[in-house]
């Protein structure tokens, strides 16, 4: 969530900007380069908030510094603030950026915020070096499959596959593909070929994690989740899904150490939040548990609908923290509408049951149970 967050920062600093004498050409880019150059040097090592720190300097001393609005997008992307990201990377185009820097940033922002049709009107992959066209074209089938689109995500993936063979992009792709197909077996081998190619690449261990998570092979998924995190320490999708992979499992002291990274890197993220509340509530914190559910409940109705809509995992953490609060009506309705995006998921289903036996409408609670007996 933290990537909907406006670059609001950047705005006010080029605002200011405006207003201040500049120095010579020679001397304001010669400043400019020493600060971009410590924050690289910060960048490299993962000392973000440094990097950010010395990248605004850099801009101070000159504000059509390009390369400096292409590190300062990298890092708000890291952070999560997708949208500052995609501003920086524009403003860096405008100054005459190469795409094949900067396209692939742009996709990524672009999923973050579920911003799907932008990525494939605005990110063409024509034209790219082979890795950095492998990686557009993969992020194109990503936005596609999201969009629900899967015949041409499989083309994208397969047209990744084909723009740089030695890329994982392709492959980490088509894993996700064929574990919304239910093909795990196929899943599995696409993931493997993923890592092979990419030893030290987060997506294609966190592709190979979140397979054997959904076959039930919890030590596998366990060990390929700590190789994204390894390779990627602020990976979003892998803290998430390891962190609940520890509570299913009742390893509530890791769980923790998961749950505290995603406090401080995304305090108002609804997935961590809630299960923060769960996490507390196993461990016997009833008022505390109850208190992070407030806060959940609170984060979720601030978020708009239209975004509910681009990222359907919100529409099943808000129906379940709803559920959690007591608030029934809005619990079904968050529910009832994840389902019609994503039907086969039997544990939404035993969800959505049980909220329409709390309602007391027993009919509807069998409808909806119903699929899910039957798988």
């Amino acid at each position: 969530m933290s990537g909907m967050r406006h670059g609001g920062a950047a705005f006010v600093l080029l605002a200011l900007l405006a207003t201040m004498p500049l120095p010579a050409p020679a001397a304001k880019s010669e400043g400019a380069s020493t600060y971009y150059e410590d924050a690289l040097i910060r960048f490299d090592r993962n000392d973000l908030d440094g990097a950010e720190i010395q990248i605004k300097n850099a801009l101070q001393q000159n504000r059509d510094h390009l390369a400096s609005h292409i590190l300062l997008g990298r890092i708000y992307l890291l952070k999560g603030r997708a949208e500052a990201a995609v501003f920086e990377l524009q403003t860096a185009n405008r100054l005459g950026a190469d795409r094949t820097t900067t396209d692939p940033y742009r996709a990524r922002a672009y999923l973050q915020l579920g911003r799907y049709k932008d990525l494939i009107d605005t990110v063409s992959g024509d034209g790219l070096a082979p890795r950095t066209r492998a990686e557009v074209l993969a992020a194109r089938g990503s936005a596609l499959l999201e969009l629900g689109q899967l015949f041409d995500a499989e083309q994208a993936f397969a047209s990744a596959k084909d723009a740089d063979p030695a890329s994982p992009a392709g492959w980490s792709g088509m894993t996700v593909l064929r574990l919304r197909q239910g093909a795990l077996v196929q899943a599995e081998q696409e993931a493997q070929h993923a890592v092979d190619l990419g030893p030290g690449d987060a997506e294609a261990w966190n592709a190979l994690a979140s397979v054997m998570h959904q076959s039930g092979k919890d030590d596998e998924a366990l060990a390929a989740y700590a190789r994204a995190l390894e390779a990627d320490p602020r990976m979003l999708a892998a803290r998430l899904a390891r962190a609940g992979l520890l509570l299913d499992l009742d390893r509530l002291d890791e769980a923790g150490q998961d749950i505290e990274s995603l406090r401080k890197e995304y305090p108002v993220e609804p997935r961590g939040m809630l299960l923060r509340a769960l996490w507390l509530q196993r461990r016997g914190e009833t008022d505390a548990a109850r208190a992070a559910l407030a806060d959940t409940g609170a984060v979720l109705k601030a978020v708009p609908r239209e975004t509910m809509e681009r990222f359907p995992a919100l529409l099943l953490v808000s129906g379940m923290t709803h559920s959690a609060l007591g608030e029934l009506e809005r619990a079904r309705d968050d529910l009832a509408r994840y389902l019609e995006l994503a039907p086969d998921n039997p544990g939404a289903r035993k969800q959505l049951g049980a909220v329409y036996v709390r309602l007391n409408e027993p009919t509807q609670a069998v409808a909806v149970l119903e699929p899910a007996r039957l798988r």
